[in-house]
């Protein structure tokens, strides 16, 4: 019975969306076009970086790696773009 489910990568997000509530879902080293929610009240938030995703698609295993040792692009997420999708999502005054 939410409104928005904020989510990384993981299960839940697609779990949410599929029972109809509206999802943000934060990205890294992931695809959105593999792993986020799909359908248009959904937005996937990604840091924007030429090497994302990074990791092996499609998958050369059952544990696929992430190719840089440590995923920066976790701590560069842009705050205001997240920020805004939440204000859409939410409408005026709130977020």
């Amino acid at each position: 019975s939410c409104r928005l489910f904020i989510n990384t990568d993981g299960g839940l997000g697609p779990l949410a969306a599929a029972a109809g509530t509206t999802t943000i879902t934060v990205l890294g080293p992931t695809s959105p076009a593999v792993t986020a929610p799909y359908g248009k009240k959904n937005t996937a938030i990604t840091p924007g970086l030429d090497c994302a995703p990074c990791y092996m698609y499609p998958y050369e295993s059952t544990s696929p790696r992430i190719k840089c040792e440590a995923p920066a692009c976790m701590g560069i997420i842009d705050i205001n773009k997240f920020k805004e999708a939440v204000r859409s999502h939410l409408g005026p005054g709130r977020g």
